[in-house]
């Protein structure tokens, strides 16, 4: 089934993976209070030195954080970030970075902030990334919302978000102001392997709320690959009837490549069953993509980008909204997809067996690429997406043929060295043989101890 012989790969995997810095301090984190350990994690940041690494054991953590320093911050599972009682502000914010410097946080369930009061001009988001001009690794980060957004991020040229998932709940005691799911303007984001799911519209007699966005560019630029994009829809409501949203809204200039996602427009909704026979009072299906202000969109024939249905359930909204000044282009590029099959948590330790699945059409070969870092997306002539593995120490870890069923598997032993402890395994495919060459999607795999 495709399956590439783990000792072939070992040797290849050590010299990729030490090729990283071995000089940084570890620190680590424990709520429990574990001898040796920092209690928070923000007094551990404020400990830490540039380049640090940060280690958190699974617990709750109800503090704000806030990094403005180049660290790696790695979490187990079970790692819950949250606000402490009665605080309505942002959870996690990453700023101020300067150029060359990185950030890498990776395996923290983030829980938003809930109903509160926010100031003119600032709105308690779960994640903030502003004003960096360094690149932010975000891994495996589950963030929930009730109120305002889970990501916002601006003046950020670097944003990798990988193996991600922003989910979005809203509840009748919010305002009536709709924010979207995640919100970026000035900023260039990679997105891998992760899902956006804006919240429905709920039961509210006092306004007029529909669902909300899945993700929202102003200005800026989205490479998006092997993520699922779903707009709020509407729900039964008391007076007004809502609309459903859309999935990705782009505007202000922005370039948004979805080749190989998948978007879903919110559908509409209804007052009451019986009011359509008196009113007609039907809320509308958002379309999945919602284009203005001279933007652009690549999209694949394999991107479903499918209109919510209509309030009444039977008829769909388009599945693209342009105006006159922006544009859709479409290709046949077929995309490889590669996906963390085991273990889980993402993190692993030396000594730990990590299969990675690699999909696609049947019959297409795939190259299976190794780095020690990531880098700025590099487009190559000739190759389809963006190559985001850094060349030095690259390593390639040999062919795969994709097996009839779409999948093939790749597995191997992580070497048990403490020197990799700390250390982070980036990987990629390449499809550079058949009639639509490509680059897949990027998979990050942190090793702790």
């Amino acid at each position: 089934m495709g399956h590439l012989h783990p000792q072939l790969t070992l040797g290849t995997l050590v010299a990729a993976c030490l090729s990283a810095p071995a000089l940084a301090a570890d620190l680590h984190v424990d709520a429990a209070g574990a001898p040796g350990t920092f209690a928070t994690l923000s007094g551990a940041i404020a400990a830490a030195a540039p380049g640090d690494r940060i280690f958190v054991a699974a617990g709750d953590y109800a503090e704000i954080v806030q990094v403005d320093k180049p660290l790696r911050i790695l979490a187990e599972a079970g790692t819950v970030l949250r606000l402490p009682p009665s605080q309505s502000t942002t959870n996690l914010t990453i700023r101020d970075l300067a150029a060359g410097e990185e950030v890498l946080v990776s395996g923290i369930q983030v829980v938003g902030a809930a109903s509160g009061i926010s100031f003119p001009g600032f709105e308690p988001h779960a994640v903030q990334v502003i004003n960096t001009a360094g690149r932010v690794v975000l891994h495996a980060l589950d963030v929930d919302t009730t109120a305002f957004s889970a990501l916002i991020a601006i003046n950020t040229p670097q944003l990798l978000l990988l193996d991600c998932a922003f989910d979005a709940d809203l509840t009748a005691a919010q305002s009536c102001s709709v924010y979207p799911l995640v919100q970026v303007a000035a900023a260039n984001l990679v997105v891998s392997n992760s899902e956006f799911r804006g919240a429905n519209a709920f039961i509210d007699p006092t306004c007029h709320r529909p669902g909300m966005p899945a993700f929202q560019a102003t200005g800026a630029s989205l490479v998006a690959q092997n993520s699922l994009f779903v707009g709020g829809s509407s729900s039964v409501q008391l007076i007004t009837a809502k609309d459903g949203a859309p999935a990705v809204v782009a505007g202000g200039g922005s370039v948004v490549d979805l080749r190989g996602s998948t978007l879903v427009g919110g559908n509409g909704g209804i007052v009451y069953p019986s009011d359509i026979l008196f009113d007609g009072a039907i809320g509308d299906g958002a379309p999945a993509l919602a284009l203005t202000g001279g933007s652009a969109a690549l999209l694949a024939d394999l991107t479903s980008a499918t209109g919510g249905l209509s309030g009444d359930g039977l008829f769909q909204s388009a599945s693209t909204s342009v105006d006159t000044g922006s544009a859709v282009q479409t290709s046949g590029i077929r995309y490889p997809t590669l996906d963390l099959v085991s273990p889980n948590p993402l993190q692993v330790a030396p000594g730990w067996n990590v299969t990675l699945a690699l999909g696609g059409h049947p019959g297409d070969v795939q190259f299976l690429l190794l780095a020690g870092a990531a880098s700025a997306p590099l487009s190559i002539p000739g190759l389809a997406g963006e190559f985001l593995l850094n060349p030095i120490g690259l390593t390639n870890l040999g062919a795969v043929v994709i097996h009839s069923t779409g999948a093939s598997f790749w597995n191997a032993t992580v070497p048990n060295q403490p020197a990799l402890i700390g250390v982070t395994a980036y990987f990629q495919t390449v499809a550079p043989i058949g009639p639509t060459p490509a680059v897949g999607n990027l998979v990050l795999v942190p090793i702790g101890g």
